[in-house]
């Protein structure tokens, strides 16, 4: 009993290698998990501007259209200008021009400390002209950042000029959109096209080195998706499965099917197409054509995986009219200056770009560090613990010698 309360100078050694060996396993195991996870759930005070390269664009300049005058741009078309602007073809209103996507996004704290609410204002500009703005709110959970199962999101659209707005009242939204998760899979995500007003999987294509970052790329290819049922489903939103075409139509009011029929265009075939495009489609340039508009996208996101911050976008636009869906998809690719309603490609500035770096750098900078750090420990727990193990062994060889 002396021996215990009076420990030799080898069992303080014995002692003081079993605690180091103990704070080693706490540091390395209990220690890099919590502040992890206390890095995981999105935080509830973003405030991020994003903006995309001016980019050469087809436009439908909506407000000539209605005011019944050919746009400054066409004034100098020969074939457009000194004439009745009611017996012009439409490709008389449809402009070249540049355009950039603006966006601003924040988050706050929602009533359930689990959840985040986000506010996003996208404008799509020509110079200092807005051509279309849309007003996004949503819920989303923090660690996952999809939306809430709650009926509580609500997107509004402003088009300047055309008489038609979309105002989708309070609905339960689904998919990604603003955010990716705290590390983030290789796999595809639901994701939530505010153009299409569906949820559309983007998928994973490949790892790759981004400015300095590891990255993956996901992508999608959307075509031929009829503009009239994106508008229906932002009016009606119905709930899953969810309807389509005739059936999504009979939701909607009276006035509001008018509306949608109001955006049917109807023609002689020779204002719409080149006559490449009439002898691909076999069509005579004096047919009557009834076209609709459609919409396709194409979009890549860059994303850091440790993070989950979106770090690169790059988004192909294209509204077009066409007179059936499988006319649709043969055109999604070819804007056409006769058809086109709206098309560019919105690619992130190198000023949003190095914002984004700045976020995601630090992040993946802690998690090698704690990831080190449980290394180093792990490690050093295993040498402390065969350290001991020698010693008690050594002790023990040295106290049957004593007693022999």
């Amino acid at each position: 009993m002396a021996e215990l309360r009076n420990p030799s100078r080898a069992g303080r050694r014995l002692l003081v290698v079993i605690t180091l060996a103990v704070i080693a396993i706490i540091l390395g195991n209990f220690v890099a998990p919590p502040i992890i996870n206390l890095m995981k759930p999105l935080s509830t005070d973003i405030s991020a501007t994003y903006t995309t390269e001016p980019a050469p664009t087809l436009v439908l300049d909506a407000v000539a259209l209605r005011e019944g005058r050919v746009p400054d741009a066409n004034a100098d078309d020969g074939g457009c200008a000194g004439q009745d602007p009611a017996e012009l073809p439409l490709s008389c209103f449809i402009v070249e021009t540049e355009s950039h996507l603006h966006r601003e996004t924040t988050t706050s704290p929602a009533d359930d400390r689990r959840e985040a609410d986000v506010d996003t204002r996208l404008e799509v500009r020509a110079g200092d002209r807005l051509l279309a703005g849309i007003t996004d709110h949503l819920r989303v959970t923090r660690q996952s950042t999809y939306p809430v199962a709650d009926p509580v999101a609500r997107m509004s659209v402003d088009l300047p000029g055309a008489d038609l707005g979309l105002d989708t009242g309070e609905a339960v939204r689904r998919g990604l959109q603003y955010f990716f998760p705290f590390t983030t899979e290789r796999r595809s995500y639901a994701y939530f096209d505010p153009i299409a007003q569906r949820t559309i999987p983007l998928d994973y294509v490949a790892e790759e080195p981004h400015h300095g970052l590891e990255t993956y790329r996901f992508h999608h290819e959307v075509t031929a998706l009829p503009l009239t049922e994106a508008i229906a489903r932002g009016w009606a939103q119905p709930e899953e499965p969810q309807p389509a075409g005739q059936q999504l139509l009979n939701l909607l009011s009276d006035e509001q099917r008018a509306l949608l029929d109001g955006l049917q265009v109807v023609g002689r075939a020779g204002d719409y197409y080149s006559d490449a495009e009439l002898a691909r489609l076999d069509r005579d340039a004096e047919t009557t054509v009834v076209l609709e508009p459609y919409y396709a996208v194409a979009r890549t996101l860059w994303t850091e995986p440790e993070s989950g911050v979106i770090v690169d976008s790059e988004r192909e636009f294209h509204i077009y009219l066409a007179a059936d869906p499988r006319e649709a998809q043969a055109l999604a690719a070819e804007p056409s200056p006769d058809r086109a309603i709206f098309h560019t490609v919105a690619h992130w500035d190198e000023r949003t770009q190095a914002a984004q770096h700045e976020k995601a750098q630090p992040v993946v900078d802690r998690l090698r560090a704690l990831q080190v750090l449980a290394t180093v420990c792990k490690a050093l727990a295993f040498v402390l613990i065969a350290v001991a193990a020698v010693m008690i062994v050594r002790r023990r060889l040295e106290q049957r010698g004593r007693v022999s």
